[in-house]
């Protein structure tokens, strides 16, 4: 039925997704609607406190049966602890959600307009309705036990009715039907008598025709009468207005037979839609940007988080439909956590180019009752010849990306599935289909998703008009990328060959010559793109190769052409748009690219958000400038939308690259500049200025004319002072012209002094935006150590840094067998900013780096003494950033501390990648490191960690408070083979006091040992992540702790010594263990996003990715760290996890990680295990 409105009352009487906005705008006091709440009623205990506000009353005052009342629960924890708190019992309706995990004492927690009550006649006949409600606090924060109740009453809301409800329903009216001059509109009167006695209703006056006999003479008291008679034939007028609105006069009499006194109502119906949406083809042809018009950059809020019905919005996905029209979809979160959880693919719609926007629709919803389901990550596709569009999405029940199993069944709940929801008339309605078996040719595919954003359609050669998106797939334990593409407009679809290691969210783009250019994710984390190219449409593609003029933080990121309508093999087709967070550790820096030679330089950039910025995605739009849709503060501010065009992005098609140069210090090298000319005119009057470190000096460059085409050599001589320290230094470039200017860059290592045995390079690694610091900011430092000496060594260091100096336990930046050439990075050191530091204007550590020949024990050979870097300190008033921690999708998951601090710029935890060491318990027992750093370091009674890492500085096995191994019989942990192809042994193993040994690592990482003492394969890669876990091909854990699986230099495990085997890459859980005994729980088997173990307490555990949690509340935190992981969801399996005084403590959904209970004295028990 349709709603409708009637008599002088303007509000709409169903309650949806809007109603939902203005409740909770009124319960705010935003639209000037004062809630109507009767005072707070407290529990006898006073643990609790609820009232009851009505938050949306009629502006007349008057109700009829049907209407919807809306009211807001406002429920507080008057306790000093956190607790749950759950609605017991009510007399109103869909309140069933409104409850608190975890209620922080003295928080006021409001569940807005969701509950309501549906207006009766008997409501009417009482003149009033009165809420209750029954709300309890339970005894924890985990539903269990209520310890109290509370009842409240509202106020009374007052019913005024007019004693007649009317409304007017069109009966025949087809939402799809394309209609004509000359069409009959059928409608129905649904009259109800309200009053307690027979009285004459009738229709005075109304725009239909065949209605003059809806009246009854003698209408019941509390009877509908329906009459069907009325229709209206459609005019073009109608047509031109695009709809036809029914309006009607209903009288109620004083009496039955139609006396004179009475009361009447205007009632309008809902407009009938003549307009015919059905999308037309534009033959083929897209929307090109512009480079007309003064510079433009506008931008809006989408979605927030919180508001509109979900507590988190994520994953962005822009389209331009045939008719104009933008469309903008993303995740909405029920409990901010990735697939598999309960999420919904939600639109906005905007018809004037992104000025203003409709209201947030539901493409495909999830459920979140169990069973669940739910869909996530949409990415549209429009086909520009039929005018259909395509949102494809990731349709998961049980498991996620990395829990998937094989098949294809999408009835098998451990399967995710693909599903593509397609729509005729501009993302109006849509049907949907799951397309799993059509995409899936090899049963070793065994999952799989669409990357987020947009396909591509192309536009030259054999296979125009192919529809093409891009998905990761997992094969045999390897990420993939892989295109799936249609050739009959989305009929049927199929996968290409899939291509690369270690990919991740890529995305395609059409070249100038045909060739399809793959532009993909690194989940190897190298800090750039990768780039393929295929010749054949997408269906294989050649060499995967890094673009390292594309830096990027292991992001989703958009590239799209910026004329896609260009002729083929023209200038204006070689130029393409790229968005990403231009940043190699963090999601920050969001910025806009242009190439004006398909892709081979970047030279014109521009940042759009200079803070957070996790995923974006762009489209031209009718109007010549660009959308870009994208997530605000680093995946954790909701969705934004933003429009510019190509002026405001500026720049002049002209590049300028340099070939890598390196340089002894107190010396010069002569380097060559190459500048293209990429325009159609000749290009005169440019400079090339090198933003040089402070006391380097360099040349003029001097660049003559340059003819349309062409290229030129600039030569420049850079000189570098002495006592530089040793160190790749990139250098920006900047061409200027009196058109335009356009950037590049140009590398110079800066040698080692002869006889130096290392080179140690410091990075702040979470700097704030404006420099802006207060007094307990915490600063955080990576320190990059390389051994050039020729032998291996010992690394010691001495400062004054926290997490730093080995006498002052765990964790720090020691590393005790270094291998020849091999390197590591420490991320856990930091200083937190004090007032001297601030009246200084500047911070900067001084640390010094002695290297020891042979180990720890050796003669000194060498040592560098640091002052670097500087942190520039400007006092004001900031926060911390949001607390997210970034999966490796980015989703948000809530950072430790309840407050959400502990969080880096992007909202990451710990090192430059988001990875955080452990720490030490006050025994002084060893803690191995995370994300970067050696994690090889001593306790304060002499116990030792297992020491790791050679290229990419991994962590390694950690060790008991008496130094042995952890594990029952305290066996060695199982060796890693780095790239030197050494294994464990003396290369990393410590030796405690009493002589037993930890795991050892062979260069490339640590291994972390099991609960029962056997040795877990360790992880690879140059990511700098930690060891501590194996896949299901790699694990050893033997009974007798025996040591096991080796890993490959690229993380792929070997299993049982294989090298080279592919393996599912692992999230890498790494954790602090710090007592004598640990309580074995149980091994993980199953993925366990959001899932809780059958255990006596109730036990939860779910991994972030990158990222710790801390639980606030008990004393003696051990901290559960997810440092490394290639991919999207945080599923741990084949685990276990074990505390030292009880079981590890559930946290709230959507948060990542766990926490064991503790005593108060820094012992807080050990978790180990593998994950993936």
């Amino acid at each position: 039925m349709t709603a409708i409105a009637m008599g002088p009352r303007r509000r709409g009487r169903a309650i949806g997704l809007l109603g939902l906005l203005v409740a909770a705008a009124a319960s705010l006091g935003l639209l000037g609607l004062a809630p109507v709440a009767a005072e707070a009623a407290t529990s006898d205990d006073g643990s609790i406190s609820a009232e009851i506000e009505f938050v949306d009353p009629a502006e007349d005052g008057e109700y009829a049966v049907g209407d919807v009342l809306a009211f807001t629960y406002v429920v507080v924890n008057l306790l000093d602890e956190d607790r749950s708190l759950s609605l017991v019992e009510s007399n109103l309706d869909g309140d069933e959600g409104c409850k608190w995990f975890k209620a922080a004492p003295g928080a006021e927690q409001r569940c807005v307009g969701r509950a309501t009550h549906t207006v009766t006649a008997a409501d009417l006949a009482a003149g009033a309705f009165t809420p209750t409600a029954t709300w309890g606090i339970h005894s924890g924060i985990d539903y269990v036990g209520i310890a109290s109740e509370v009842e409240v009453v509202g106020e009374p809301v007052d019913l005024i009715g007019p004693g007649i409800r009317a409304e007017v329903v069109a009966t025949n009216a087809q939402a799809d039907h394309d209609y004509e001059v000359g069409d009959v509109l059928e409608f129905a009167y649904v009259v109800t008598n309200l009053l307690d006695e027979a009285r004459s209703t009738q229709l005075l006056e109304s725009n239909l025709d065949g209605d003059a006999g809806c009246k009854w003479s003698s209408h019941p008291a509390g009877t509908t009468y329906e009459c069907g008679t009325p229709r209206h034939t459609v005019t073009a007028a109608d047509l031109e207005a695009g709809s036809f609105v029914p309006t009607a006069t209903w009288a109620i009499h004083t009496g039955t037979g139609y006396p004179g006194a009475q009361e009447s109502i205007e009632i309008v119906g809902d407009p009938v839609g003549l307009v015919d949406h059905t999308e037309a083809g534009n033959g083929g042809l897209d929307f090109d940007a512009s480079w007309e018009g003064e510079p433009l950059y506008t931008s809006t809020q989408l979605a927030t988080n919180g508001v509109g019905g979900f507590p988190n919005y994520r994953i962005v996905a822009l389209a331009v439909t045939n008719s104009g029209d933008l469309l903008a979809s993303y995740d909405g979160r029920p409990t901010g956590a990735d697939s598999p959880g309960p999420n919904s693919i939600l639109q906005r719609r905007s018809t004037d180019g992104g000025q203003t926007w409709e209201e947030q629709t539901v493409i495909h919803a999830g459920k979140v009752s169990r069973p669940i389901h739910g869909f996530s990550d949409p990415s549209y596709i429009v086909d520009r010849i039929t005018g259909e569009v395509f949102n494809f999405h990731v349709y998961s029940q049980d498991q996620g990306f990395f829990g998937s199993h094989a098949g294809t069944d999408p009835s098998d709940r451990n399967v995710a599935h693909v599903e593509v929801s397609r729509s005729t008339d501009g993302g109006r309605t849509w049907t949907h289909e799951i397309i799993t078996d059509q995409i899936t040719p090899d049963p070793s595919w065994t999952s799989r998703f669409a990357t987020s954003g947009q396909g591509i359609q192309l536009k030259y050669g054999e296979h125009a008009g192919r529809l093409i998106q891009q998905f990761p797939v997992m094969v045999a334990g390897v990420i993939k990328a892989v295109s799936v593409y249609s050739d009959d407009h989305g009929d049927t679809w199929q996968a290409g060959t899939p291509v690369g290691v270690s990919m991740d969210e890529n995305k395609t783009v059409e070249l100038s010559d045909g060739r399809v250019m793959l532009n993909s994710r690194d989940s190897a984390r190298s800090g750039y793109r990768k780039v393929a190219y295929s010749t054949d449409g997408g269906v294989t593609y050649g060499e995967v190769t890094l673009d390292r003029e594309l830096p990027d933080p292991t992001n989703n990121a958009s590239i799209i052409r910026a004329f896609p309508n260009a002729a083929e093999g023209s200038d204006e087709a070689r130029i393409l748009l790229f968005s990403n967070s231009a940043s190699t550790t963090s999601r920050t820096n969001g910025t806009i690219r242009m190439s004006c030679d398909d892709g081979q330089t970047w030279p014109i950039s521009k940042t759009f958000e200079p803070g957070g910025m996790a995923y974006s995605t762009l489209a031209t739009q009718p109007d010549g400038s660009i959308g870009l849709l994208y997530e605000p503060g680093g995946g954790g501010g909701g969705i934004a939308y933003a429009n510019f065009n190509l002026a405001w992005l500026g720049g002049i098609c002209a590049g300028v690259t340099a070939d890598e140069a390196s340089v002894d210090p107190g010396s010069s090298v002569d380097v060559q500049l190459t500048v293209t000319n990429q325009t159609s005119a000749a290009l005169t009057g440019a400079a090339i200025a090198l933003d040089l470190p402070a006391g380097w000096t360099a040349s003029e460059a001097v660049v003559p004319e340059i003819a349309p085409g062409g290229s030129v050599r600039v030569p420049v001589t850079i000189a570098v002072p002495g006592g530089e320290v040793p160190q790749t230094v990139r250098i920006p470039l900047t061409l200027t012209t009196p058109r335009g200017s356009s950037s590049g860059s140009l590398s110079v290592r800066a040698n080692a002094p002869a006889g130096q045995p290392i080179t140690v390079v410091g990075t702040h690694t979470n700097p704030k935006e404006l420099d802006t610091y207060e007094v307990g900011d915490r600063l955080e430092f990576t320190f990059a150590v390389e051994n050039i000496s020729g032998g291996p060594i010992a690394v010691v260091p001495d400062g004054t840094l926290e997490g730093f100096d080995p006498d002052d336990g765990a964790p720090n930046c020691r590393y005790r067998a270094l291998p020849t050439d091999g390197g590591y990075e420490c991320t856990t050191a930091f200083h937190v900013v004090t007032q001297a530091d601030l009246d200084a204007g500047e911070f900067a550590p001084v640390t010094s780096w002695d290297a020891r020949e042979g180990g720890e024990s050796g003669p000194s050979i060498g040592s560098i003494a640091l002052d670097s870097p500087v942190v520039i300190l400007t006092s004001g008033s900031t926060g911390d950033s949001d607390g997210s921690d970034a999966d490796a999708d980015g989703s948000d998951g809530t950072d430790a501390g309840s407050d959400g601090s502990d969080a880096g710029s992007d909202g990451s935890v710990g090192g430059s990648d988001g990875s955080d060491g452990s720490d030490a318990g006050a025994d002084g027992s060893g803690a191995g490191s995370d994300g970067g750093s050696d994690g090889s370091d001593a306790g304060t009674d002499g116990s030792g960690a297992g020491s790791d890492s050679g290229s990419d500085g991994s962590d390694g096995a950690d060790v008991g408070a008496d130094g042995s191994d952890a594990g029952t019989d305290g066996s060695d942990a199982g060796s890693d083979s780095g790239s030197d192809g050494s294994d464990g042994g003396s290369d990393g193993a410590d030796v405690d006091a009493d002589g037993s040994g930890a795991g050892s690592d062979g260069g490339s990482d640590g291994s972390d040992a099991g609960a029962d003492g056997s040795g877990a394969g360790s992880d690879g890669g140059s990511d700098g992540s930690d060891g501590a876990d194996v896949g299901a091909d790699g694990s050893d854990a033997g009974a007798d702790g025996s040591g096991a699986g080796a890993d490959s230099p690229d993380g792929s495990d070997a299993g049982s010594g294989d090298e080279g085997a592919d393996r599912l890459p692992s999230t890498g859980i790494a954790a602090t263990a710090a007592g004598l005994l640990a309580l074995t729980l149980i091994g993980l088997g199953m993925a366990l996003r959001g899932r809780r173990l059958n255990l006596d307490p109730p036990c939860w555990f779910e991994s972030g990715w990158r990222g710790s949690m801390r639980m606030p509340s008990w004393p003696g935190i051990m901290r559960v760290v997810n440092a490394r992981s290639p991919k999207k969801e945080g599923h741990l399996v084949d685990a276990t996890i074990s505390c030292l005084l009880g079981t590890v403590r559930r946290s709230e959904p959507g948060r990542r990680g766990g926490s064991c209970p503790g005593d108060g004295a820094g012992r807080a028990g050990r978790a180990v295990g593998a994950g993936r």
